[in-house]
Order: structure tokens, then C-alpha cells, then sequence
């Protein structure tokens, strides 16, 4: 039977990470857990599996990389 993985430090599976939108000399963000991130979406009223959360997390976070980008960016 598999485990489940929780806590996981990362939401990302493929590799980005800040440095892909060249965030890295600005400042690192911090991740939730995933099982945290998990309750946080289902109080919103979003019941996910954990995989849909990875997606929607990673998402949110890119997304939030990029506004950070373009709001403190000097180019």
C-alpha cells in the first residue's frame, strides 16, 4: 500500500523554481506544507486530492513570483 508523502517542502516535481523567472536575487519564498495547503483549500470550499493541490499550489506560487517580479523588478 503506498504512503502518503506530507509536509513536502516543495510543490514543485519538475524543477522550476524562482531562478526560472529570475526571482533568485530578490528575495526566496516559502512553501506550505502541502497537507496545510490542503486544509486551507478545502476551508474555501476546493476538495482536492493531494496531486490537484501540488498543481493549485505551485500555480498560486508562480503566480506570486511573477507579481513579485513585476512589481520590484528595475528592467
Amino acid at each position: 500500500m503506498a504512503t502518503k508523502k506530507s509536509n513536502r517542502s516543495s510543490y514543485s516535481r519538475n524543477g522550476s523554481n524562482s531562478k526560472d523567472i529570475g526571482l533568485d536575487h530578490l528575495m526566496k519564498l516559502d512553501e506550505l506544507p502541502i497537507d496545510q495547503s490542503m486544509i486551507m483549500l478545502k476551508e474555501a470550499g476546493i476538495d482536492v486530492d493531494e496531486e490537484e493541490a501540488i498543481k493549485i499550489m505551485e500555480f498560486l506560487h508562480l503566480l506570486a513570483r511573477i507579481t513579485i517580479k513585476e512589481i520590484f523588478s528595475t528592467d
